[in-house]
């Protein structure tokens, strides 16, 4: 941990505007890199980042209570040489699936196609973990999600066609 905070500072003030706190297990956190100049020279930057990344993302599983396996998360990567004003979002992965080297191979693709971005104290990782969904079944869900209302419409096709030919 004492090479972790070396070079990454935790926050909460984040970008990330689209949350739904039923489906959140923790509240959402902000990584922001430091001291990157400082990397014992020779060793390859790309290789503490994902390590940092890594560290960030067990870290976060770990305090939401979930497992590497299946707990779901999602990322928002941020610079300020992101085309979009949103940076890039990683949604919906788990971390068997997208861990630290994952997503520093997908920094690195962004770094190869836009020359503004690169890995210094503006690049940001935002995180959220998400809670254990329901099962999925026929007709909805069902899990701790309420129940979906009924439609008062009518059901039968011919009827549907009757309605809409006499609304034109």
């Amino acid at each position: 941990m004492e090479f972790f905070n070396k070079y990454v500072e935790l926050g909460k003030d984040l970008k990330l505007k689209r949350q739904n706190d039923v489906y959140l297990a923790l509240e959402p956190m902000r990584m922001r890199f430091l001291n990157l100049d400082q990397i014992t020279p020779g060793d390859a930057l790309y290789v503490h980042v994902a390590n940092l990344i890594d560290i960030f993302v067990r870290m976060m599983i770990q305090k939401a209570g979930g497992n590497l396996e299946k707990t779901e998360y999602w990322l928002q990567l941020d610079h300020e040489g992101y085309h979009e004003k949103q940076g890039f979002f990683i949604n919906h992965k788990t971390y068997k699936a997208v861990d630290g080297g994952v997503i520093i191979n997908q920094i690195s693709t962004h770094m190869q196609s836009n020359k503004n971005i690169s890995l210094d104290n503006g690049f940001t990782v935002a995180m959220s973990v998400f809670k254990a969904r329901g099962k999925f079944v026929k007709g909805g869900f069902r899990g701790a999600a309420k129940k979906r209302l009924r439609g008062r419409g009518p059901r039968k096709s011919e009827r549907i066609k009757e309605i809409l030919l006499i609304l034109l």
